[in-house]
């Protein structure tokens, strides 16, 4: 998987506030992984917020290219 460039993404374009509360919820496990598709370079995670008790779903597209990589989440 391409990580680097999606940490880039992540930095540049999330505040620091986002970026804080994502680590929290990474530490705490609160992240799944519904669908990965290799072929089309997508990824769909199901995320739960960590304030409330409600779940939201993360859509990366074109993941393993930076120049066309789409962030979308159902927040």
């Amino acid at each position: 998987m391409a990580l680097p460039h999606l940490l880039k993404y992540i930095y540049n374009n999330g505040t620091d506030e986002v970026i804080r509360r994502g680590k929290k919820i990474h530490a705490n496990r609160q992240i799944e992984l519904v669908d990965y598709d290799e072929l089309l370079g997508n990824i769909s995670f199901r995320v739960k917020d960590d304030a409330y008790s409600t779940y939201y779903k993360v859509h990366i597209q074109q993941f393993k290219d930076p120049k066309t990589l789409e962030v979308r989440c159902s927040c």
